[in-house]
């Protein structure tokens, strides 16, 4: 079972970067210790070996030269937001919010601290969602971090305004945003503090 993490992605080339653009943002925002081996964060093709020097060469290809810009950005917000790492083994700082959506495989989750909420959505489905209708906590939502833009080597699916949630009953919250998911996209959500 040895080998790369991209090399273990399913799918096209394309596929293979967003899955892996999707798994490193699961991975950053799931609670728990961060272990990564070397190479992983620009999705080298070879396997971790003690006995040679990463593939740098792979810097001479855009995808890689995105999945290394996509890793520092995930990176930076990971180091700027505690939410994602402060008591992180306290049940307050994680909250499901959809984990049964057998039909669109749509995962989302809180990441939470006294500062501060974040919205994590995972989506593992090559399909894309206009308006994914998903129960939220009441506020306003602004994207900070999306796997499928252009600038990572995605297809440029993403949610540009701040998100108002709506009065509707969705996934046992009473209001919910619509959310543009692209396919194996990743995306996290600040929710704005009120003025």
């Amino acid at each position: 079972m040895k080998g790369s993490l991209i090399n273990k992605m399913p799918g096209d080339y394309f596929q293979k970067f967003a899955q892996w653009r999707l798994l490193m943002t699961f991975w950053m925002t799931h609670p728990g210790k961060k272990l990564l081996f070397m190479g992983s964060e620009f999705a080298s093709f070879s396997e971790w070996n003690a006995n040679k020097e990463l593939d740098w060469n792979l810097f001479d290809y855009p995808a890689h030269r995105d999945a290394s810009r996509f890793f520092k950005d995930l990176a930076r917000i990971y180091h700027a937001h505690d939410a994602l790492y402060a008591l992180d083994h306290d049940p307050f700082t994680f909250e499901w919010l959809v984990v049964d959506d057998r039909a669109q495989s749509v995962f989302a989750y809180l990441r939470k601290s006294e500062s501060e909420t974040l919205l994590v959505v995972l989506n593992m489905t090559p399909n894309v969602h206009e308006t994914y209708q998903l129960g939220v906590p009441k506020g306003t939502y602004r994207e900070i971090l999306n796997s499928d833009k252009d600038i990572y080597h995605g297809s440029n699916q993403y949610n540009g305004l701040d998100l108002d949630s709506r009065m509707g009953n969705r996934n046992g919250k009473p209001e919910f945003i619509p959310v543009k998911l692209g396919p194996f996209a990743a995306m996290i959500f600040r929710q704005q503090k009120k003025d």
